[in-house]
């Protein structure tokens, strides 16, 4: 904070020098505009005379073009010069330092001005810096409280909890990526929605498999941008009209499911901040099984709630945005689910972590009950190249965010500087009258 009032009070000083060499541009085009005013009355009676000797003198002298560019020559010409003349000579020297002079000037005020700007962005990344700073240090606070919090009330039930459920090392940093990118809050009408759209839209259709954009967050896995291969996709192409359009409805829906964290396939992938690819249960990674997601849901209220859902034979899953008008999408997304779940034999699971700003915020992933045939490494690869392009424009999105909060936090400090100005002003002004009293 100590950085950025500096930063003010450099603003404030390049303010002053502005207003100076204004003042004095000012007094420069009056001065210029003086030179400039002839006396034309004065010019006017004196006689003018092109007089025989003073061109006898510039013949004798070798012409024209050797008096110019000889400075005492010149002087022997304007010694034989009428008064007229010589007024409008001397005149026309004097327009010319003044216009030099004014010219100077300019040059000041654009220096001068190149550099306020330069310090205006200075400015405005500090601010950036400082605020980013001070995200992080409060979710570094929130995390290790919510770490311990769990851990305290699980240890004597799960005490392998840390692997089942397990947190980043770099949760803090990833949460201020989130907050700062509002990507938590990921709505169909950003820009940055319809690049993951695309890329699950893609991915669903070449691997005819649910492809899905999570970020996980807190206690929750929020869905991003997501894609479901319908019946009628099997059998059309992409570009169906009767197949897409279903598809591109739901998939719409998508955006906003959200499901508790520590039932998640990709915690995994975030915590590990790597690829995971595997064909079977047995291949995976362990998961908690009920009894110990139970217990996990005693400090989990998102959990506790998705298994009271469960068990009261309610579809479990919720939509960020509300679940009205989300029905016929939360209903086939958990059939989805259902069937994965019920093919522990064959289920395939494939996640990309996504990074920004230096962090794996979330992950790409495909799944479903069975692999899509022949996927391999080139396949890999592709899904690669995906999230990369998902981490372009969330990066976009970041940037704008992050500028739009400084431009925000300056307004704001600028209205209270105003404040601070005005309510000192009126107590100097009340002490006089109480001084006149």
């Amino acid at each position: 904070r100590q950085g950025f009032l500096k930063s003010f009070w450099v603003a404030d000083s390049q303010r002053s020098k502005f207003e100076d060499i204004r003042e004095r541009i000012s007094r420069a085009l009056q001065r210029l505009t003086l030179a400039s005013s002839v006396d034309t009355n004065a010019i006017t009676r004196a006689k003018f005379r092109q007089s025989e000797a003073l061109s006898n003198c510039v013949r004798e002298l070798g012409g024209m073009d050797a008096v110019l560019s000889d400075p005492a020559k010149m002087n022997q010409v304007t010694e034989r010069m009428e008064e007229s003349d010589r007024i409008l000579h001397s005149t026309m020297q004097k327009v010319g330092t003044e216009v030099k002079t004014t010219l100077d000037v300019v040059a000041q005020l654009r220096a001068s001005q190149s550099q306020h700007l330069a310090v205006s962005q200075t400015q405005s990344e500090n601010v950036m810096a400082m605020l980013k700073e001070a995200e992080l240090q409060k979710m570094q606070n929130e995390v290790l409280q919510e770490q311990v919090k769990q851990l305290k009330a699980m240890v004597s039930e799960v005490r392998d909890c840390m692997r089942l459920f397990p947190v980043p090392a770099r949760e803090p940093e990833r949460m201020v990526v989130l907050n700062q990118g509002d990507f938590l809050r990921l709505s169909p009408t950003e820009s940055a929605f319809r690049v993951l759209q695309s890329i699950t839209k893609e991915a669903s259709l070449k691997w005819q498999i649910l492809s899905l954009v999570n970020f996980i967050g807190g206690n929750t896995q929020f869905t991003a941008a997501g894609y479901m291969p319908s019946s009628s996709d099997k059998d059309a192409s992409p570009s169906s009209p009767g197949g897409a359009l279903e598809s591109d409805q739901l998939a719409v829906d998508l955006c906003g499911l959200t499901t508790p964290r520590k039932t998640s396939q990709c915690q995994h992938v975030i915590a590990r901040e790597k690829e995971l690819v595997y064909r079977g249960a047995e291949n995976g990674p362990e998961f908690a099984d009920p009894p110990k997601l139970m217990a996990a849901s005693k400090v989990d209220p998102v959990l506790a709630s998705f298994l009271e859902q469960m068990q009261s034979n309610q579809n479990p899953l919720s939509h960020a945005r509300g679940d009205s008008g989300k029905e016929k999408a939360l209903e086939i997304a958990l059939s989805y689910l259902k069937a994965f779940e019920a093919a522990p034999e064959t289920r395939f699971y494939a996640g990309v972590p996504i990074r920004v700003d230096g962090a794996v915020i979330g992950s790409f992933c495909i799944f479903g009950p069975r692999a899509p045939k022949g996927f391999g490494q080139s396949d890999l690869a592709e899904m690669r190249r995906m999230a990369g392009q998902a981490a372009a424009a969330l990066e976009a999105q970041l940037e704008e965010k992050r500028r739009e909060a400084a431009a925000a936090f300056l307004q704001e400090e600028e209205r209270e500087r105003k404040k601070k100005e005005k309510k000192k002003a009126r107590n100097k002004k009340n002490r006089k009258k109480k001084g006149k009293k």
